[in-house]
This record gives C-alpha cells, structure tokens and sequence, in this order.
C-alpha cells in the first residue's frame, strides 16, 4: 500500500466539522459542518494531482471525495481520476455535482465502484427524467455502462442498491441503535476501500463488508470494538434481488 503525502501542501482555509454524541444520551449525535476548502488562487490540486501520478502504484485502492472545492479548476477531479486510473489504480468515485458523470466518463472500466446518494444520482444523465425506482435503475445503467464494477446507490437507512453481474440487489442491515447516521456514506466508501484493500471481491462479499462497517459507524461503535462485533454485523447483512440491470 502506498501512502500520498499532502502535509503541508495547502495553506488555505481548511473544513472543520464537529461531531457531538453523549455516552448516557441514547439520541442521535448533533453534527455541525464548517465551510469547506476554498483554494482560490492556490495549486495544491494540481500539486496533488501529480503527487497521484508520481506515487500510486498498480493495484492500489485510490478514493476521490466530495465536490470540487472553491476555487479549483472545474474538471480537477475528472483530471485526478484519469490520473489514478491510469497510474494502474483500482479507483472509488464518491463525488457528487457536475463533475460526476464527467468522472466517470474519464475513467471508464478503472472505476472499481461508485457510491452516489438517493439525491447525488440527479447529476446522472437520464436520471431527472425518470420517475420513483426508474430513478436508481438510471443511475446504475450509466454507471455500469461507463464500466463501472460495482455500481452502488446508497439510500440511508434503506441500506444499499448495487448491480451485479446483469441484476440489481437490495443489501441492507438492520440497526439495534441509531446514534450516528451522519457519516455513514462515508464509512460504507471507506469500507469499500479497505475492503478491497484486504480482497474482498467486487459484489456481495465487499457491499456486505461496507454495510456492516456503516452500520457499525451508525451504532457508534468504538474502534477498539469494531473487529470482535463486525462478525456478527456481517450477519446481519440480508441481500435480496430486486430487478434486471
């Protein structure tokens, strides 16, 4: 595994976010979001971009996050993923905006899975046109039709759609206690990442992988807990065909 090293690289304003969840509160935790980077007049993407090119090795896992910052150029992130793609990487697109179909355009079959929202797949072609459930179903006939592995729609507590091999499945997990629900989108990326990393093939074995890890973020559960308990989330994890691709 190759580590990019970006410490240091911006001097601009940087994202502080504030996550607040008591111990003896049973309620879900209070989030508090800052505005986020602002790098008018400043390099550090292009910086970034070649740091990609010069350090990613064939094989590692690269994940893009989020929307394009202020400021920066309107294609950074189609630029970076061609970059990733190209370094020989399996890439993670998790972007949302004008930039991801362009993204994914890009990078075509380098595109290891895809992870937009119910509300981020708008930015899809043929998706805000479509009514109801046509709406995912447009979304991952784009992204499958780019080349992407493993199309996913991510749906909050309704857990997950994805396409697999011409069919499109359900995959969700119940939650004993909700505590955290923000960040968990994250934390399914993040889980698709490791557990690529860790091999887990491109299907229901890694989105069951990412659906525990997210629920087990929901449940709050802490670190140095999460490797005994993730068996027994695993478990829980129910998949369930929905439709044809």
């Amino acid at each position: 595994m190759h580590w990019v090293d970006w410490t240091g690289r911006s001097s601009g304003r940087s994202r502080r976010n504030l996550t607040l969840v008591s111990v003896n509160d049973p309620r879900p935790a209070a989030h508090f979001r800052a505005p986020g980077f602002d790098l008018e007049g400043s390099s550090a993407l292009a910086e970034l971009t070649d740091l990609v090119a010069a350090q990613v090795a064939p094989g590692d896992v690269v994940t893009i996050n989020g929307s394009v910052p202020q400021g920066a150029a309107p294609d950074a992130w189609t630029t970076m993923a061609g970059v990733a793609v190209g370094a020989g990487s399996d890439l993670i697109v998790d972007v949302y905006g004008r930039d991801l179909p362009s993204v994914l355009r890009r990078a075509g079959c380098g595109v290891l899975a895809c992870t937009p929202n119910a509300t981020e797949i708008e930015d899809l072609p043929g998706v805000s046109g479509a009514a109801g459930d046509d709406r995912y179903v447009a979304a991952l006939r784009f992204m499958a039709d780019q080349g992407v592995r493993l199309p996913v729609v991510t749906r909050g507590p309704d857990g997950a759609l994805f396409a697999h091999e011409g069919s499109i499945w359900t995959a969700r997990c119940s939650v004993l206690v909700e505590r955290v629900s923000v960040g968990a989108g994250d934390a399914f990326t993040g889980a698709l990442a490791a557990g690529a990393a860790l091999g887990h093939a491109a299907g229901h074995e890694l989105v069951r992988f990412a659906i525990a890890v997210a629920t087990a973020h929901v449940e709050a559960i802490p670190l140095w807990r999460l490797l005994d308990q993730l068996p027994a989330i695993r478990d829980r994890v129910a998949f369930e065909r929905w439709r044809d691709l």
